[in-house]
């Protein structure tokens, strides 16, 4: 519910950001309960999950930019 509540608050770069964030969480979590089920669909590795987990770090930090730009922590044009 408390995500639910936050999309109808969040302005949109900060829940555009967020949106990329929850879906790669949620794709990584999928492709890892398919190897963990030895279901794992074509082309997916525990390789390919590192890569996929490691690829979120960027995510996650574009989101943390985006949401000290929205705070006024950070200009939008500084880097955080």
């Amino acid at each position: 519910m408390l995500h639910a509540e936050a999309q109808m608050i969040m302005p949109r770069p900060v829940m555009a950001a967020a949106s990329t964030v929850n879906r790669g969480f949620g794709d990584l979590y999928g492709a890892l309960k398919r190897l963990d089920r030895d279901i794992a669909q074509q082309g997916e590795s525990t390789d390919t999950a590192r890569e996929d987990m490691r690829s979120l770090w960027d995510a996650l930090w574009n989101l943390r930019d985006v949401m000290r730009v929205d705070l006024g922590i950070t200009a939008p044009d500084q880097d955080a």
